[in-house]
């Protein structure tokens, strides 16, 4: 058997239960930083400091990206990410993407600012429930497909 093989007949609905936890503990991470400088200047674009601010979904990626960076062990950064970037190339690609923002993306400025506070709890917290809502959302939008295996690309 090859570690491989652990994979075979995985599914969207299971790729979409992990990115909870890794996401999760991407933010936990993130908000450890020692470097609180790179910190504040990663988590800047994403504090819109209560004014209207408009979320493109590009700019939600670049976020998880951010968060991703800010995770101190690159090795850590790269297993973390790497649900979170298959969800994307493999479910962003194929769904209506600007509905998004307005529900999801909006909670990023949550995230970013408990990150730079430093409160890896909340962080944490907050980034799972961003993405059980974006799971929930993925089931009512995708309700068949969440049950097909993970394609290969």
């Amino acid at each position: 058997m090859c570690s491989s093989d652990l994979f075979v007949g995985a599914t969207y609905d299971e790729l979409m239960e992990t990115c909870i936890w890794t996401e999760g503990q991407l933010a936990e991470f993130a908000a450890k930083n020692r470097d609180r400088k790179k910190v504040r200047r990663l988590m800047a674009p994403f504090l819109g400091g209560g004014k209207p601010h408009e979320h493109p979904v590009e700019e939600g990626l670049d976020f998880h990206l951010a968060v991703g960076a800010l995770v101190e062990n690159r090795v850590r950064a790269f297993m973390l990410m790497m649900p979170g970037q298959v969800l994307v190339e493999h479910i962003l690609g194929n769904i209506d993407r600007p509905s998004l923002e307005d529900p999801f993306v909006h909670d990023h400025e949550a995230i970013a600012k408990a990150i730079v506070e430093g409160n890896a709890a909340k962080a944490g917290k907050l980034q799972r429930e961003h993405y059980s809502h974006l799971n929930q959302y993925f089931r009512t939008y995708w309700p068949r497909a969440v049950a097909d295996k993970i394609q290969g690309r």
